[in-house]
């Protein structure tokens, strides 16, 4: 049986009451806990948001810890339950679903199941396949998806957001023959639509929070778009790629100076995009 909904947890949040009962019937698919998705999953908990969807296949490992929200304590278990059981302690009477597996080794039906009842798709995953087949995915079945990574050591980050009908560039479309930052030619993200995974970097947890704040925030916004809310002000198709530099990103890639964001513009949709076709979201 589920537990009793605690609403004075809430009661210091921003939000009117309506504004809560629609984070709280809200439903969030977060791909990837780590580092990123698990600070954004625990944000989206404290603000309200009452149904979670969390695909990770991942364990953590004690490397992890320095910038992960499990500790060593949870070193050796699933990076999904982690964050299902530190949710509970948030608010036991949000709901929880876990799935410790690449969702997309799984069949059509399957996938589909996964997406088709979420007001929200979160991926923050290493590995830029699965990153656009998210985006085919919540571009075919209409879904709101957020993008979110860092760079290299985290001295910056990004968070893009598509919304279905806007008529915005799709993940597929920023990444089709963008140049990304890489280190000394070793890392060449302008390749992402054939690469597997990120070389893992080091980082400060300090700067992986920073950007997984923000995109917590555009989520918020995302859900709340259509409830009169000052985040969802944040939510305009045109303006819906975010570049956050931490304390580090003075002159890499597009930073000027540390701490600096903004958001990029981006042209497109993109004639050859392979998902929307040049069609938008």
């Amino acid at each position: 049986m589920r537990p009793a909904w605690n609403e004075e947890i809430y009661s210091r949040t921003p939000f009117k009451a309506a504004q809560k009962k629609c984070l709280r019937e809200s439903n969030v698919c977060l791909l990837a806990l780590g580092s990123l998705g698990s600070s954004i999953a625990l944000g989206m908990a404290r603000a309200g948001v009452g149904n979670f969807i969390l695909c990770d296949p991942a364990k953590l490992k004690i490397e992890n810890v320095s910038r992960h929200e499990g500790d060593t304590q949870d070193v050796g278990e699933f990076k999904a339950v982690i964050v299902k059981q530190k949710i509970a302690r948030i608010n036991p009477g949000i709901r929880v679903v876990c799935k410790n597996e690449d969702i997309f080794t799984n069949n059509d039906k399957v996938i589909r199941q996964v997406f088709e009842d979420t007001s929200l798709t979160v991926a923050s995953t290493d590995k830029t396949s699965a990153q656009l087949i998210c985006n085919y995915w919540t571009y075919t079945l209409k879904i709101p998806a957020l993008f979110a990574g860092c760079y290299e050591e985290a001295r910056a980050g990004e968070v893009f957001f598509t919304i279905p009908g806007s008529g915005s560039a799709c993940y597929g479309c920023l990444r089709d023959g963008l140049v990304q930052p890489y280190d000394n030619k070793k890392i060449d993200y302008s390749t992402a639509r054939n690469a597997e995974d990120y070389v893992g970097e080091p980082g400060l947890h300090a700067a992986v929070t920073m950007i997984s704040s923000i995109a917590t925030q555009i989520a918020m916004g995302i859900l709340l778009r259509d409830e009169n809310s000052g985040l969802g002000k944040l939510i305009n198709p045109r303006e819906n790629w975010a570049m956050i530099g931490t304390g580090l990103s003075k002159d890499f890639y597009k930073f000027k100076k540390p701490f600096e964001v903004f958001f990029q513009r981006l042209k497109g949709p993109r004639r050859n995009c392979y998902t929307c076709k040049g069609g938008g979201v």
